[in-house]
């Protein structure tokens, strides 16, 4: 189709400089293509309409209007009466030709032949209108345009009163508990409540496979696997999965690590995923739903403070459905405990994965510089677009300082809260120290920058501590330059430097600082962060009295 372009309207305001261009002409054409369509309709209904010259039309039914409604389908079928030219429409999406939605839902859900009569009963008003017409009669009612229970059952010839086709309306029942079919107006008597079938459900079925917009806040797109992985545990998750649904908590030592194993995992069984994020309320129903719509799994990661509810809601017996988390699991989380795993540690670097995720060759050596960051696959993705980003803008190749620039965007703001943030801007050459400490900090750099490869893929971790930090202590006078030292050092890492002041460490309740404590390291131990420590004998050192004299 031409679009449409109207010229300058002749009656601009006297005081614009520029005409004005009449852009409702565009809009008014298309509304009398679609008044002309409708005064055809009209025509064409009131030709055989028993009741068009009734001024009461539309607030009741009589038996020849409801005669009239009964044949009108068929004949408009057959012979395309009222039937106007076909719109241009867009074409649906992802939907298999040929395919008979419905029988497929009912041989999933092992739903009755019953069942299926009263889905189609509540579903056929949003499919064909003459229904509403047709149940507002039967209702005995013209504005209850909607099938209810007990013309549902009427309809099905079954006697309203049997308990066990009551039953068929339970929220435990297939219909209600798989969010097929709605029961509303509970105020109501049982056969006077009206049946709703969700919008979604009639999409699908209809063959559009458009995710429930109440989800859109939620759901994420599952990144296609990168990277090394560990092969023998992604098998034997995919095995698991293949098997049949289950519920697996995932956790992960590095954010993103959990959902980049699964991915693969996912792949490598052959079943689609729904990514979901958990941000404010994620609607339960809807997203078992669509999950089940789709025959899909549930991925579930950056799960919420108390875990537990929608660990609860969503673990089903028929809906594979994967958490994942950084905190260890806990019982109390549900009834039926998942499968717990503890997602393998991969190399040190990965640069495999940082490679993919550049998708080009850097011309400088991509591995001294991502070694110091601890960043899992969702976050190696954005810093690679940020990296992208930022050599684009600047018009030249990618370099290490792009890098570097967009890993340090990615580090926790949460640290703010406790520390001050320092961009270092300084480098070896700006510190004036005697050549034994200048050489320690040089070492004290190269332990933080290789300690992964060092304590974790050769093992050497001295003394079996599990902790990979580096520590450095820093004594002198003031101005002597501890500060500028551990500037100078993240500077070499390519890291914020946070200085953690003792105020916002110590607090006078009993157990308060340890929590801070734990706080600070938790939010600088995943992007990678240098933590510089303030008067730190007054943090680590227990009060003079405690101290134990030897």
């Amino acid at each position: 189709m031409t679009p449409y372009t109207s010229a300058p309207s002749e009656d601009a305001p006297p005081y614009s400089r520029d005409p004005v261009p009449d852009v409702s002409r565009a809009l008014l054409a298309r509304l009398d293509l679609i008044r002309d369509r409708a005064a055809l309709l009209v025509e064409r209904r009131s030709a055989t309409d028993p009741t068009a010259d009734d001024p009461l039309r539309g607030m009741y039914l009589t038996e020849d209007a409801v005669r009239h409604l009964l044949g009108r389908a068929d004949a408009e079928t057959a012979d395309g009466l009222g039937a106007a030219e076909p719109v241009d429409a867009p074409a649906p999406a992802a939907t298999t030709a040929g395919v008979d939605r419905l029988a497929l839902l009912v041989e999933r859900h092992a739903l009755t032949e019953l069942d299926t009569a009263l889905l189609l009963i509540a579903l056929a008003p949003d499919v064909d209108r003459v229904f509403e017409a047709l149940y507002g009669y039967l209702n005995d009612d013209v504005s209850r345009r909607r099938a209810t229970t007990g013309l549902a059952l009427d309809v099905c010839g079954v006697p309203v009163h049997l308990a066990w086709a009551r039953a068929r309306f339970h929220p435990s029942a297939p219909l209600c508990a798989l969010g097929l079919v709605e029961v509303e107006e509970p105020e109501r008597p049982f056969l006077s409540r009206t049946l709703r079938v969700p919008d979604r459900l009639v999409a699908h079925l209809l063959g559009d496979d458009t995710p429930d917009a109440a989800l859109a806040a939620h759901l994420r797109p599952l990144d296609e696997p990168s990277g090394s992985y560990d092969e023998e545990f992604t098998r034997k998750l995919a095995a698991r999965l293949r098997a049949g649904p289950m519920v697996a908590y995932l956790r992960e030592r590095r954010p993103g690590d959990g959902p980049a194993l699964a991915a693969a995992a996912l792949r490598a069984a052959g079943l689609d995923a729904l990514h979901v994020i958990h941000s404010g309320d994620v609607p339960h129903p809807e997203l078992l739903r669509e999950a089940r719509l789709r025959r899909c799994a549930l991925l579930v990661s950056e799960l919420p403070d108390d875990p537990a509810p929608l660990i609860r809601e969503l673990t089903t017996p028929d809906v594979p459905a994967l958490f994942v988390g950084e905190r260890p699991y806990d019982a109390r989380w549900c009834d039926r405990d998942p499968l717990v795993l503890e997602v393998p540690r991969r190399s040190a670097g990965a640069g495999a994965e940082w490679s993919a995720a550049l998708g080009e060759s850097p011309a400088f050596e991509l591995a001294a510089t991502v070694a110091p960051y601890r960043l899992g696959a969702d976050g190696i993705a954005r810093v690679a677009r940020a990296a992208r980003e930022l050599a684009a803008f600047d018009g030249i190749p990618m370099t290490a300082a792009h890098l570097r620039l967009a890993a340090r965007q990615q580090s926790a703001s949460g640290l703010e809260r406790h520390a001050r943030r320092i961009r270092p801007d300084v480098g070896w050459e700006d510190l004036v120290l005697p050549d034994r400490p200048l050489a320690q900090l040089r070492e004290l750099a190269l332990r933080a920058r290789h300690r992964d490869r060092v304590l974790g893929d050769w093992r050497l971790s001295a003394g079996g501590g599990r902790g990979r930090g580096v520590l450095g202590l820093f004594a002198g006078e003031s101005g002597t330059g501890k500060t500028l030292s551990a500037e100078v050092v993240a500077a070499e890492l390519g890291l914020d430097l946070y200085v953690v002041q003792l105020s916002s460490v110590v607090d006078k309740y009993v157990g308060e600082t340890e929590k801070n404590l734990e706080r600070i390291f938790t939010e600088a131990d995943s992007p990678g962060a240098v933590l510089l420590f303030d008067e730190a004998d007054a943090v680590f050192l227990p009060p003079p009295r405690s101290r134990t004299r030897t």
